[in-house]
Order: structure tokens, then sequence, then C-alpha cells
């Protein structure tokens, strides 16, 4: 059985990629992200500008469609929860349309239509492709994250990699608490702002019709319950905290211990893999279809 709960809130599997190693996990999230905003290529080459960025995109999507594979998290639920995105790739578009100033080696590439003044080239739709192509695996992958990660895991994942910082009296702890707790509300925040649309539809109110004016005030009729609805329940985790005796600075034991595996020790070596193979790609300038070595060294 397939699944996915309301945008990013975790998904209780017992699969490979929920028992990995959290530590793991999170390198891993920061290997691809990594990989993602890398510039790959030689932006010289007016015909295939981005063909090799496009090309590691792609390998980056199908890695991750054998993860939620894996996971067992359905992509057709994943798609549905995330409406916001296509508002965004949308304000994407019409931003690069109209903002983006085209470089030097755009100059040759295919004049499509003018709009005033701005010329919209085959190289214009090539990097806004390539721009929402990085904006919807980024999503994706920190939606994978959510997905297969308990908030408690994250918490003890963040405070592992910011131990350091204690050398520096940085309260590691409350930092990491504060961050798990942000992305843990995340989901609920998201379901009381469903119900409040539902529950604002049903006494007439419409959103998609009318004015200008009058969608802005609907969607201000639904922020403000939305923020209200926030402090409430911020109110109600503080009180929480205080009764069961939290203290961000105290010292601190787990229930539950998080021993290292040997299959945690092989996603390890297989992101470190990533890793390497992108800073190799972007370090050798790849120019679309051919790695040429041998420049770097004449």
């Amino acid at each position: 059985m397939n699944g996915f709960g309301s945008f990013g809130q975790y998904v209780p599997f017992n699969t490979p990629i929920h028992r990995m190693d959290t530590r793991v996990k999170l390198f891993l999230l920061v290997v691809f992200m990594v990989a993602i905003f890398l510039p790959y290529g030689n932006r010289v080459d007016v015909v295939y500008p981005y063909a090799m960025s496009l090309v590691v995109l792609g390998g980056i999507f199908v890695l991750l469609m054998i993860g939620l594979l894996i996971s067992r998290i359905s992509f057709g639920s994943l798609m549905k929860s995330m409406s916001f995105l296509w508002v965004l790739l949308f304000v994407v578009v019409i931003l690069n349309f109209f903002f983006w100033k085209a470089p030097d080696w755009t100059s040759n590439s295919q004049l499509l239509f003018e709009v005033g003044k701005k010329k919209i080239t085959s190289a214009t739709f090539l990097f806004i492709g390539y721009i929402i192509a990085r904006i919807f695996l980024m999503v994706i992958l920190s939606l994978m994250f959510a997905s297969t990660t308990k908030p408690m895991d994250m918490t003890f994942a963040l405070e592992w990699y910011l131990t350091p910082l204690r050398w520096l009296h940085v309260p590691t702890a409350a930092f990491s608490m504060t961050m798990s707790l942000a992305l843990r509300f995340i989901p609920v925040l998201a379901s009381e702002a469903k119900t409040i649309f539902k529950a604002q539809a049903a006494r007439g109110l419409d959103y998609s019709n009318g004015k200008v004016k009058d969608r802005i005030k609907a969607i201000v009729s639904l922020l403000i319950p939305l923020i209200t609805t926030s402090f409430h329940h911020a109110s109600e985790l503080a009180y929480a905290l205080e009764a069961r005796g939290y203290d961000p600075l105290g010292k601190r034991t787990r229930y539950r211990q998080y021993p290292f595996r040997f299959v945690d020790a092989l996603w390890l070596i297989f992101g470190c893999v990533a890793l390497a193979s992108s800073l190799f790609f972007v370090y050798f300038q790849v120019d679309g279809s051919v790695i040429d070595i041998f420049k770097i060294y004449c």
C-alpha cells in the first residue's frame, strides 16, 4: 500500500529509506541539493547550453522516483499536496520572461517573439525549463525527506551535526529543537488552512471568482484565522514543554539510541560518490556531451 499524508507529514512505513540513519539521510539531502544547484556544462554552447545540466537533473529525478518507490510514497498523492508549487512555478516563469537578462552567448539563439522591447528567444525557454526543473526536484526531495523521517530523529540529526558549535557555547539543542518544531508545524498549518478554506467556502466565500479586490479580501479572511490558530498551537506547545520540565540548556539523555549500521555506511559512501561525481562534472567543464579533461593541464 502506497501512501502520503498531508504536506510534509511523516508517513510511517517500514522501508529501507525509513530505517536509514537520519544523519546519513540528512547528508544525502544536502548532497542532492548541492547536485541540483551546481552549474554543469559550458554555457557558451548555444545549441545545447543546458544539456549536461538537464541530463544530471534527469538522473536525479530517476533516483528520486526509485526512492519514492522503495519508500512506498505515492507520487500522485505527493503531487496533489503541492498545489502551491504550481503558483510558485507560474511566478518564476513570469519573472524570467520579463526580467531575465540574457547573457552574451544567447545573441545567436533563435528569436521566437517580442513583448515590447523584450526579446523572447529559445534560450529564454531553456533557462526557464532549467529553473523549473531545479525547483521541482528540490521540493520533491524535501517532501520525500520529511515523509520518511520522524521529527525527533530529525532533531537528533541536526543536533549531532551542530555538536562542534557547543565549543562556542552555541545552544545547539535549542536550535535543533526549534528547527524540528518549525518543520513539524508545516503539515499542521497546511491541514488547518485546508479546514479554514472549506469552512469559509461553506459560508459562501468565493476565492476563485470576482474582482481582484474581492479575492484579496477573501484571502485575508483566510490568513487571519490561520495566524490566530498558529499562535494558539504555539501557546499550547509552550505550555506542554513547560509542564514536562523541558530545559533547552539542560543536559539531556535519550530514550532511543541511534546505532550506525553497515548499510548506513554504504549509503554514506553512495552520497560521497555522488557529491564527488557532481564536483567532477563541474570542475572538468562538461560541454554538453563530452568531458574534456586534457585541457585542464595544458
